[in-house]
């Protein structure tokens, strides 16, 4: 459940970005990719921590 939470918040994230930066599309794809990871990432480290 964690991980598809993580998912759909990763992915609303990358839409947001998009739009708000449509003018460079690759540097958008670079960023929303970067921005992605990390917030699935960040979210796996605190499920970690929290199911100990």
């Amino acid at each position: 459940m964690m991980m598809l939470f993580s998912g759909l918040l990763g992915a609303a994230t990358m839409l947001l970005v998009d739009w708000a930066l449509w003018p460079s599309f690759r540097t958008v794809l670079a960023v929303c990719m970067i921005a992605g990871y990390v917030i699935v990432a960040a979210v796996g480290a605190v499920g970690l921590v929290r199911s100990r």
